[in-house]
């Protein structure tokens, strides 16, 4: 284990001691623990006086019991190094978005050069990893991963803030942000970022291609916007000597610079809508082509950008026309021949009011398919972005199913004192809205009886009593939806 090589001019085959002739001993068989099994000396070793170090002499015999001597050091774990009585060798942490948003089923390595590492371990519900049992005066690195459900708070309200940064109208104020405008792992922010992000909204694609859908950031690097792409992924501990209960990393969902990913059983899916609405019309025409469907708006005021899912009815899309705002081919995805996904936006607000906005033209002439055909959330989620990036509900006129139930982001958020919740409801109902911290804890609760249409809720932040990221969830009847507000102090 010491001795790296050892050459003779005519042995090939070595013995090993811990003593020699400077000790007396003219043999190796004659050294104290001489082992016939192995061909070496074995010792016991105790800690030192003075320390986990000790100082060895290693002896190498040829077969006519030649012997060369080296000096080397031999450490010895749990000997003098500094730590305290009853301490168990903990390396601990968690793991969490930059608004406390605790990240689960996160596979945390410990990596170190011992023969039973690495060692995995999977965040719990509250972003928390343990292990025990490492050795003492050892190197260790610890590194995160998770690479799944690359769509999870990614939508065209990203796509928006980071075109807006990329023109320097908005920039983005995090560097955390910075890390996940970065979809294509370059170390910029560009237009090939929004590619990759758009083709993740509009489902071509289920996974970015460049990169994995979570990255960590050691929480204890001083990070800015000038050098946010400086990000350490690994956390090393050099000479481990006590329990460390603090290596945290910051956790970025690439593609999300909102912070609008949802995690654990608080954060389950839910639609993103609230009780304003973007309503539009779908009016269809046969031409010698086949069929075309106008898409107009009588309230397309200021709006930024919009996606949504549409149901065809069966009608193979030809290509997208544009009219008021211009569509390109990357705005639209044929996901199959009853379902096209879409997603634009604009640098400017764009009024269009009663106008036709773009046109769809499909094959066949059945115009009958038309009034089965509907804007949903069943692959893109349907919601629209006004000058203000409030997130609107899109609505087919006609259609009431679409506005069934939906629950409005609070406004302001985030907020200091108040806060208003909008939701909508199609009959009148008891509702019951819960508000509850990372954790699932129960902090406030309001039950009421309320009505059909447009509602809402006030909290205050004296009720609330804590400040920080917290989720509130509206239960009405079998449906229910959940978001997120911050209060700030």
């Amino acid at each position: 284990d010491f001795v790296l090589s050892a050459e003779d001019n005519c042995s090939s085959d070595f013995t090993y001691t811990f003593n020699g002739p400077d000790e007396g001993f003219e043999t190796p068989e004659s050294t104290p623990g001489w082992i016939e099994e192995t061909g070496c000396e074995g010792q016991v070793f105790t800690c030192p006086d003075n320390g986990n170090v000790t100082m060895l002499k290693v002896y190498t015999w040829d077969e006519c019991n030649n012997s060369e001597v080296c000096f080397v050091e031999l450490t010895l774990s749990g000997c003098g190094d500094g730590t305290i009585d009853g301490d168990n060798g903990r390396i601990s942490g968690v793991v969490g978005t930059e608004y406390s948003v605790m990240v689960d089923e996160v596979n945390v390595s410990i990596s170190s050069n011992q023969p039973e590492y690495p060692m995995s371990i999977m965040t719990d519900t509250n972003g928390e990893y343990t292990t025990e049992g490492h050795l003492y005066n050892t190197n260790y690195s610890i590194t995160p991963y998770k690479n799944d459900d690359h769509r999870n708070g990614v939508s065209t309200l990203d796509i928006l803030l980071i075109q807006r940064h990329i023109l320097n109208i908005q920039p983005l104020t995090s560097p955390y942000q910075y890390i996940s405008a970065d979809a294509n792992s370059d170390q910029t922010i560009t237009a090939a970022d929004l590619v990759d992000i758009r083709k993740i909204v509009l489902e071509i694609v289920s996974e970015f291609p460049s990169n994995t859908s979570w990255r960590f950031v050691d929480a204890a690097q001083a990070l800015t916007t000038s050098n946010a792409f400086a990000f350490e992924e690994v956390i090393d501990i050099l000479a481990f000597t006590t329990s460390m209960d603090n290596e945290n990393f910051i956790a970025n969902k690439i593609g999300d610079v909102n912070g609008s990913v949802m995690m654990n059983a608080i954060g389950s899916t839910s639609e993103v809508r609230n009780g304003k609405s973007l309503n539009v019309n779908l009016t269809g025409a046969n031409t010698a082509e086949g069929l075309s469907v106008e898409v107009t708006s009588e309230n397309f005021k200021d709006i930024l950008g919009y996606q949504f899912t549409m149901n065809t009815n069966g009608l193979e899309l030809l290509n997208v026309e544009s009219g008021a705002i211009q569509i390109t081919d990357d705005n639209v995805a044929v996901l199959d021949r009853n379902t096209l996904t879409m997603s634009w936006n604009s640098v400017t607000p764009v009024s269009a009011e009663d106008e036709v906005l773009f046109t769809l033209n499909f094959s066949g002439s059945n115009l009958s398919a038309v009034e089965g055909m509907n804007i949903t959330s069943d692959a893109t989620a349907a919601e629209a972005y006004d000058s203000d990036l409030t997130i609107m509900d899109i609505v087919v006129d006609g259609d009431d199913s679409t506005i069934e139930f939906a629950l409005g982001q609070n406004e302001p958020n985030p907020f200091k004192t108040q806060t208003t919740i909008e939701f909508n409801l199609p009959q009148p109902a008891p509702v019951s809205l819960t508000v509850m911290d990372v954790t699932g804890k129960v902090i406030t609760q309001v039950n009421g009886n309320y009505a059909k249409g447009l509602n809402t809720i006030t909290l205050d932040k004296a009720n609330l009593a804590t400040s920080g990221v917290l989720y509130y969830q509206l239960d009405c009847g079998e449906y229910s939806a959940t978001k997120k507000m911050i209060v700030i102090d």
